[in-house]
């Protein structure tokens, strides 16, 4: 404007507000902790889900999110890379093995040897470590990860160098052969299925009796049939002698 304008009008000042967005670098501590997990949460969060408490894994599958999202395309504050920051930490300490037992056929059920069992665990069938049967080792894998890749596969369980179940997904499903309960003695067994995974390790028990009938003789089945085996590696005079023996226990009985 010329002078004469300026003269005759008063100068007035104009505020305007604009807004701009920018990205709150990444921290050091952020960034090693996201090298850290960047494998093993995916792994968690799709494969060894089963391993735990809903919950816990419902917090992690947000916050990895919320993380992915950030690593990505940065963060609008500080606030938000800090919360960002301290919710993955949160729930990665959540993280806590959970193994309840799904199914149990034999529960409630005394089982007289020719019956099979199956039990099922929660937890991620390619997790599975290793079983145990009255503490004695049925399968065991070494390594991390023994079952990727086998997915729908069907482990066979060995004791003492004889298959006696197999092991399978659904979610860690586990069933015993017949010929395996009636070798059992009468009593009441543990079976404990075991898992590991990137964030830990962790089982799941339970139990199951075995009753053999009462054979004529007063000892079970199971002691009969051993009993006839035995003769039959014996010499024929001490095969009559002992079944002599045999038929005199039954009178007596």
């Amino acid at each position: 404007p010329d002078a004469a304008y300026n003269g005759g009008n008063a100068p007035q000042t104009f505020e305007v507000t604009l807004a701009v967005t920018a990205s709150i670098p990444i921290s050091a501590e952020f960034e090693e902790l996201y090298q850290k997990v960047k494998t093993s949460v995916p792994f968690t969060l799709e494969v060894a889900r089963e391993n735990y408490d809903a919950a816990a894994i419902t917090a992690l599958d947000e916050v990895w999110a919320q993380t992915e999202a950030a690593i990505a395309g940065g963060l609008a504050s500080q606030d938000t890379a800090i919360t960002t920051l301290a919710g993955l930490k949160a729930a990665l300490a959540a993280l806590e093995h959970d193994h309840p037992v799904l199914e149990n056929s034999a529960t409630d059920t005394v089982l007289t040897g020719d019956t099979e069992l199956t039990i099922r665990i929660k937890g991620a069938f390619i997790t599975v470590i290793r079983i145990t049967i009255d503490e004695r080792e049925a399968y065991a894998y070494t390594t991390d990860d023994p079952l990727n890749g086998q997915e729908d596969a069907i482990i066979p369980l060995i004791l003492d160098g004889i298959e006696i179940g197999t092991l399978s997904k659904g979610s860690a499903k586990v069933e015993l052969t017949p010929e395996f309960i009636n070798s059992l003695p009468d009593g009441t067994h543990t079976i404990t299925v075991y898992f590991r995974d990137p964030y830990g390790e962790g089982s799941g028990t339970t139990t199951f009796t075995v009753a053999h009938p009462i054979s004529p003789t007063g000892g079970t089945l199971a002691d009969t049939n051993n009993y006839v085996l035995a003769l039959l590696v014996l010499p024929i005079p001490l095969i009559l002698f002992a079944l002599a023996g045999l038929v005199r226990k039954r009178k007596e009985s």
